[in-house]
């Protein structure tokens, strides 16, 4: 099990919390956003944790693309903010495809790295 912190910044927002994630999660969401992008499809969802749990906070992105080929992210992050129910924050991230594809293939970069590897996109 690995630590993470997810810190996603949009126009209007940035919002850090830390998660706990198998190294073969990390690699079935990198494959998971490759196989979105290469077979051009409009929507996917990638979920880490389970929302309203008692446990560590959970993480959604909902993939879509529009008709110019942009994808457009919709994150919810809970908060590690020791609430019940704990704090979430909605947002939209714009990325192009590429962008979006680099990330993906820089995910297996975090099972071996060193502390405080930090991979953006």
């Amino acid at each position: 099990m690995l630590e993470i912190k997810i810190t996603a910044v949009s126009e209007s927002i940035k919002i850090s919390s830390d998660y706990y994630i198998t190294p073969e999660l990390i690699t079935e969401i990198g494959t998971y956003i490759l196989k979105f992008i290469s077979e051009n499809q409009k929507q996917g969802i990638i979920t880490v944790g389970t929302f309203g749990g008692n446990n560590t906070p959970a993480f959604s992105m909902q993939m879509n693309c529009d008709k110019c080929g942009h994808i457009l992210l919709d994150i919810t992050m809970e908060l590690n903010d020791n609430a019940r129910p704990k704090h979430q924050c909605s947002f939209y991230i714009k990325t192009e495809p590429g962008l979006f594809e680099k990330f993906a293939r820089s995910l297996n970069d975090l099972i071996c790295a060193p502390l405080d590897t930090q991979i953006t996109f």
